[in-house]
């Protein structure tokens, strides 16, 4: 059965997913001072989502930094890296971010967390085995 998302619901579901990537932050030994959301494409709803995060979970606009693999990386050095995403499906798009943050991962020890508001099997499943592989 397919659910539909009120702005109410979609709100709440922000907020819900801000206090788990505070969670994970924490277990890593960071503060959510630590913490950098990202959005790789503007003509994608990535810097939507983000935005909208931003607003309900009172995240100043310094955090949300746009970077889309061709520019220099801003300097990030151990930081939380959050991309989010609305919806997930087969995972494509999110597997092909993660190549552009793998470099900066490997170099500077940041953590990245991939953080869908909804994910289908598929696309859990194929982000899963990428994240595994490498």
């Amino acid at each position: 059965m397919a659910k539909v998302y009120s702005s109410d619901s979609f709100a709440e579901i922000l907020k819900l997913k801000h206090d788990a990537i505070e969670q994970q932050a924490l277990q890593l030994g960071k503060t959510m001072d630590d913490v950098v959301y990202i959005y790789p494409r503007k003509e994608k709803s990535f810097d939507l989502v983000c935005l909208q995060y931003a607003k309900i979970n009172g995240i100043d606009s310094s955090k949300i930094v746009f970077y889309n693999g061709n520019d220099k990386m801003p300097e990030l050095n151990g930081k939380v890296l959050v991309l989010l995403d609305d919806v997930v499906g087969s995972g494509k798009t999110m597997v092909s971010e993660i190549f552009k943050y793998e470099f900066h991962l490997k170099n500077q020890a940041s953590n990245i967390f991939f953080a869908p508001i909804a994910c289908a099997e598929q696309g859990k499943i194929r982000i899963t085995n990428e994240i595994k592989s490498n």
